[in-house]
C-alpha cells in the first residue's frame, strides 16, 4: 500500500565517495577503542574535548 513512498537505491557495497558515514564511522571506531571507557560525566566530558 505504501510501495509509491518507498524508493530503493543500489550502491556498490564498498562506496566510502558515496557514503560519508563510512568513513566517519571508521574513523569513529579506529580512534576511540584505544582509550578508556569514561567512568562518569566529567572524564566523558573531557574525552569529547580530546
Amino acid at each position: 500500500e505504501n510501495k509509491e513512498k518507498i524508493k530503493l537505491f543500489h550502491l556498490p557495497s564498498d562506496s566510502p565517495d558515496l557514503n560519508p558515514d563510512q568513513d566517519l564511522n571508521c574513523d569513529l571506531k579506529t580512534n576511540s577503542n584505544h582509550k578508556p571507557v569514561p567512568k562518569n560525566k566529567e572524564e566523558l566530558k573531557n574525552k569529547g574535548q580530546d
